[in-house]
């Protein structure tokens, strides 16, 4: 069903199993609910020095893209953080952090800034101490929070937060969202709670299909009401969202677990992705790529559900949430729980619909020297930034090397030579940023 690459592109580190709050709705599986240092993990709930040190070295052998370092709190272990930053940036990957903000001081912002973390994310889950603090269930914790989001952007530190919504303040979306703005912040990220692995019942928590697809309309509504750009941290199966072509940043969003994603936890063992409660093995007792074969099931359309086999959507898709489906169902290869496949041939026309985006080329381009790319048993996989740009045949890595050894070609010469690729080949690299304008 997906190509096989030859390891993953994106990598999440759980550099903690501490975390200084104890969330409703958090997904970590090993949190002990009232434990509000949320480890029960086997050993050290920190990663060590000389840990991060052999993962990193795997990392960069493999050829990692870009990793997200997380928790519980990666704040609490900033030593280990810092040194994987360091690292990372030594070696051409990119890094983001997922935290509370707990324990930031200025040095620490000063850092991430010299060592140009692409961005740090947040929760907030309402828009007062009052909301929040009750749903993570520490008293300050809203302030801390705030504070945190100010002092990075002091230091000029991407910062950007996510509301995760459930039952309990599903009816604060407006309200959050005009702190957001009032934090000087451009987007809002909102994202439906998914069930924890370690929860019997999260019924009082869980928004059920209704509630849903009515966060969806006041995400956007009020998105477009405030001007900020919205986006949720999950992908979502389409049927469910049905207007598919009023959330265009939802639509380009699909599970990629163990596709060209992994979770790797504080003590080493790899998952396909953060939520599931399922390991593959241990990068501290062996190699990333021995792990990563015996991943193939979320790569084959194994766990795919029968009925979204058959659907046309699919290819757009990728069939919900797999985590979400167990937890609901017992099984990863049940429905997502907010899939409505009654929906499908609806979204389909509006996915077919849509206008292919006409795309001028410039007078002059350049390859893109902000490209990262990595060979692949089929060409290529192109990365920029914190994302994938596209997938190249070996033709076409073949081409891209050779217009890399150019300080620039005028548009007749980059069209000729992309023509024999195929037709549409030259806007395909400048559409997704392969190629820029050049001012030589």
């Amino acid at each position: 069903m997906y190509k096989k690459l030859s390891a993953p592109q994106v990598v999440q580190i759980e550099l903690s199993s501490l975390c200084p709050n104890n969330c409703q709705h958090c997904y970590n599986f090993w949190r002990n609910k009232g434990d509000n240092k949320g480890c029960s993990l086997e050993g050290s709930p920190n990663m060590s020095i000389n840990q991060i040190e052999a993962i990193m070295d795997q990392l960069i052998e493999y050829r990692i893209f870009h990793i997200i370092l997380t928790g519980g709190e990666p704040l609490l272990n900033k030593n280990v953080l810092f040194r994987a930053i360091e690292k990372a940036k030594e070696n051409g990957i990119t890094t983001s952090i997922n935290s509370t903000l707990t324990t930031l001081n200025d040095r620490d912002c000063a850092k991430l800034k010299k060592l140009e973390v692409s961005i740090v994310m947040t929760s907030i889950l309402g828009p007062n101490p009052g909301i929040h603090d009750q749903l993570v269930e520490k008293h300050g914790a809203f302030q801390q929070t705030v504070e945190g989001i100010n002092l990075l952007q002091k230091f000029n530190v991407p910062v950007a937060i996510n509301m995760v919504v459930t039952k309990k303040n599903k009816m604060y979306i407006l309200e959050t969202m005009h702190l957001a703005k009032e934090l000087g912040l451009k987007s809002f990220n909102c994202t439906r709670a998914g069930c924890p692995g370690n929860c019997k019942d999260f019924n009082k928590y869980s928004l059920d299909v209704t509630e849903f697809r009515q966060y969806l309309k006041d995400l956007r509504s009020y998105g477009l009401e405030e001007g900020l750009n919205t986006d949720a941290l999950s992908s979502y199966p389409f049927c469910g969202v049905k207007e598919i072509d009023e959330y265009k940043n939802l639509s380009k969003r699909r599970c990629m677990a163990g596709i060209n994603t992994v979770a790797i936890s504080a003590t080493g063992d790899v998952r396909p992705c953060t939520h599931l409660d399922k390991d593959y093995g241990n990068m501290l007792a062996e190699n990333l790529d021995e792990i990563w074969d015996r991943m193939t099931e979320w790569r084959d359309g194994s766990l795919i559900p029968s009925i979204c086999k058959a659907c046309k959507v699919l290819p757009w898709c990728g069939g919900g949430c797999r985590m979400e489906a167990k937890m609901r169902s017992g099984s990863l290869s049940e429905l997502d729980p907010y899939s409505l496949p009654e929906n499908s041939d609806t979204v389909y026309n509006l996915l077919k619909k849509r206008k292919v985006e006409e795309i001028e080329i410039p007078p002059k381009v350049k390859v893109n020297p902000k490209i990262r790319w990595r060979p692949e048993s089929f060409g290529a996989a192109m990365f920029l930034g914190t994302r994938l740009a596209c997938y190249l045949n070996n033709d076409g890595i073949k081409l891209f090397t050779e217009l890399a050894e150019y300080k620039d070609l005028t548009r007749e010469v980059f069209i000729e030579k992309c023509n024999i690729i195929g037709e549409g080949f030259a806007e395909g690299l400048v559409h997704k940023k392969v190629m820029m304008p050049s001012t030589n």
